[in-house]
């Protein structure tokens, strides 16, 4: 199977960008892929899952979400501020403006290898658990986890979580800053890592809403 990019570019109709406006129905809705796909360009670094989770990452911001194909592009929501829109284009996306249609930014290219880019500046809320020295991370909206790096303000979930005493393999909600990297965690393979910067806010509630 190719690259989700190639599969909707090869999709488009006639005229699917006519205006610099996206043409409802040029491309099937609902479009899956079968393995992790990231796509480059400049300081920006797109990583979709086959769950429809993605992390995007930008120069000193990230983000992460849930995406779809819908109205003939990828369509990326955060939860948090209006959607992102990416165009198929040859060999990639390119994001578009919501309101006009407009190109901005650069050209997201396929990647041969899956490597998601370092994300920083998360704005974070989800799942905190720990359980016999180990922390684990679960984001709401994109269902992804992590580990959690004991360093930053980790301090502060981890007081949170013993306060809250939840039943074994509970947890608790967070809230705050973070930054997601790449490294070895308990001697295991080299994976993505959780480093809480700030919490702001915890619940002991322990669901997402």
């Amino acid at each position: 199977m190719g690259t989700l990019a190639g599969n909707m570019v090869m999709g488009l109709c006639a005229g699917a960008f006519a205006s610099g406006l996206f043409a409802t129905g040029a491309i099937a809705e609902g479009a899956l892929i079968e393995g992790p796909q990231s796509y480059s360009g400049g300081e920006v670094t797109l990583s979709l899952w086959p769950d429809q989770s993605y992390q995007l990452a930008m120069e000193g911001a990230g983000e992460l979400g849930r995406w779809q194909m819908a109205q003939g592009a990828l369509q990326l929501d955060s939860g948090r501020e209006s959607l992102r829109i990416f165009a198929p284009v040859e060999g990639g996306f390119q994001a578009r403006d919501l309101e006009s249609g407009a190109a901005r930014g650069p050209v997201l290219q396929a990647d041969e290898s899956f490597v998601p880019g370092p994300l920083q500046g998360l704005q974070l809320m989800g799942r905190f658990t720990y359980f016999a020295d180990s922390a684990g991370f679960e984001e709401c909206l994109s269902g992804q986890r992590f580990p959690v790096l004991m360093q930053g303000d980790y301090l502060t979930a981890e007081r949170a979580h013993l306060d809250a005493a939840p039943a074994p393999g509970e947890g608790i909600l967070i809230f705050g800053e973070g930054e997601i990297t790449t490294g070895v965690y308990m001697e295991g393979p080299e994976r993505q890592l959780l480093e809480l910067t700030h919490v702001t806010r915890t619940d002991s509630a322990g669901t997402c809403p």
